[in-house]
């Protein structure tokens, strides 16, 4: 009976961890290593809430192929289908690479592979190229994000 309980624990330890590990992977593209982690929706919306009220500004971005093609180097990438919402997490690899990462207060992506993914990045700092500051251009910040929500929600 303690055998079949220990066995039972086991299996269920290497279950949980591969559930865990499939949700994250690590991507390499050119000098640049990202780690992505799938996140449920009500975790992007407390991101970004949070995210508004801390950055200074924000970049937004768009791209309609919701394939990722850089190589994988930790983990597994999951097969995406429909919506999906996605934490991104750059992982420096030098000095120069850390201060642009220092930058950075956050990155979620929220995704359909029928449309495409919508990229929003928090900043710390105001004044960089093709930015909004979110506390002097919150209306087109709001403006921009909707219709980009909209077009990957497909309308």
């Amino acid at each position: 009976m303690e055998k079949k309980i220990l066995c039972m624990i086991i299996f269920l330890i290497i279950f949980v961890n591969n559930i865990i590990s499939a949700q994250t992977w690590v991507e390499v593209g050119g000098d640049n290593y990202f780690e992505y982690t799938i996140i449920t929706m009500e975790q992007w919306e407390r991101i970004c809430r949070a995210q508004e009220n801390i950055a200074a500004s924000v970049i937004l971005s768009y791209r309609e192929s919701a394939q990722f093609s850089r190589t994988v180097i930790q983990g597994r990438r999951p097969v995406l289908r429909g919506t999906f919402f996605i934490s991104v997490r750059v992982i420096p690899q030098n000095e120069y690479q850390r201060l642009l990462a220092s930058y950075i207060t956050s990155t979620v992506m929220y995704g359909n592979t029928e449309t495409g993914i919508m990229q929003i990045t928090f900043l710390r700092n105001t004044g960089m190229a093709n930015t909004i500051n979110l506390r002097t251009q919150w209306d087109e910040y709001v403006r921009r994000t909707n219709q980009l929500i909209r077009i990957v929600y497909g309308e």
